[in-house]
């Protein structure tokens, strides 16, 4: 009957939800991060187009180091969560192909 219907198909979205926690979880910690990085990006490309910032050496290649090493995180990172991505798609594909049996 279609309450027991209804009934099945909330057990089976808490069942999903329950596999993808972890997952969804993981996306979230990483997209904060990202957009972490990305702020410090931004804060520093405003100075490195300033011709004066390139007078003062030390102060140029400190925030040229952290720059770069902010794109190798965020190189990092995205690939962290293009993964984590494959890993909730592939889980819900595979519970969507489970309930369809």
């Amino acid at each position: 009957d279609e309450k027991e219907r209804k009934r099945q198909e909330a057990q089976r979205r808490n069942e999903l939800n329950r596999r993808t926690k972890s997952i969804r979880q993981e996306i979230k910690k990483i997209e904060s991060r990202i957009a972490d990085l990305e702020a410090e990006q931004s804060d520093l490309e405003p100075q490195m187009a300033d011709p004066e910032f390139y007078k003062d050496q030390t102060r140029f290649r400190e925030a040229l180091n952290r720059f770069n090493n902010t794109r190798e995180k965020l190189t990092e990172i995205y690939a962290r969560w293009e993964y984590q991505q494959t890993e909730l798609e592939n889980a819900e594909k595979e519970f969507k192909d489970e309930k369809s049996v």
